[in-house]
């Protein structure tokens, strides 16, 4: 039913959820705090109230990209409850969708016991010449990303490159 729909339109929104990160999610709670204490020592009940879904809807914003398919642009977003507010881009500058691992590792020493914890994610970025690479979406799972990396190269009828697939042809 999705895919019928997404293709249904000609266009692909990808949503990386809420960031947590920025002037506006500070704000947002700045403002969430300040009307539950306003909720807590006043009897301002109305203003309190409009104070803390404000704050909610600023702490909480989501951010994305979607891809319009049949005008080969995409925008990326700030969705603030029902409103995608962002400026349209052309794909013109890009050629390749890529699919490559990202490593992270992090190392926790204590004077007895040291531990190293990896992750590992397969990330799909629109590739050009002279622009930085776009993160369409990251996996934990290659074959989610390989699936989400050829759906995506066939609605905008681009060439693909599997860096992590030529990687492991080269180690062997």
């Amino acid at each position: 039913m999705r895919a019928f729909f997404y293709l249904y339109c000609m266009k692909i929104k990808i949503s990386r959820g809420a960031t947590f990160q920025g002037n506006s999610s500070t704000a947002g709670m700045i403002i969430l705090i300040g009307g539950i204490l306003l909720i807590i020592y006043t009897d301002l009940i109305i203003f309190s109230l409009l104070s803390i879904s404000i704050g909610l809807i600023l702490f909480l914003k989501v951010n994305g990209l979607i891809i319009d398919t049949q005008e080969k642009r995409y925008k990326p977003y700030l969705d603030l409850l029902l409103f995608k507010y962002g400026k349209w881009h052309e794909l013109a500058p890009y050629d390749q969708l890529t699919l490559k691992l990202f490593n992270e590792s992090q190392t926790m020493n204590m004077v007895s016991i040291s531990n190293t914890h990896t992750i590992r994610t397969y990330d799909v970025c629109l590739r050009g010449n002279k622009v930085p690479d776009i993160l369409l979406k990251d996996f934990v799972e290659y074959e989610n990303a390989r699936k989400f990396l050829n759906t995506v190269a066939e609605k905008l009828q681009m060439k693909t490159f599997d860096a992590y697939a030529e990687f492991l042809k080269k180690r062997k």
